[in-house]
């Protein structure tokens, strides 16, 4: 999941936009680090393991016998 100027660049898939991203990206540093930071975020949100608890939890809520919570 890329949001564009949050935790990637989202570009046409031409050449030149390409070529135009990458050297945004090579020359702004803090960009460049700010986006990384928030991918790896991203990603860790996304994680299978993360998602099954998530899940696990939530059914836990809703689907708990009667009078067992």
């Amino acid at each position: 999941l890329i949001i564009d100027g949050y935790n990637g660049l989202l570009v046409e898939p031409t050449a030149a936009d390409v070529r135009a991203g990458i050297e945004r990206l090579l020359l702004d540093s803090t960009l460049r680090a700010r986006l990384g930071r928030r991918a790896v975020e991203t990603a860790q949100a996304f994680d299978i393991v993360e998602w099954r608890a998530r899940w696990r939890d939530l059914l836990r809520t809703f689907w708990l016998p009667a009078g067992s919570g």
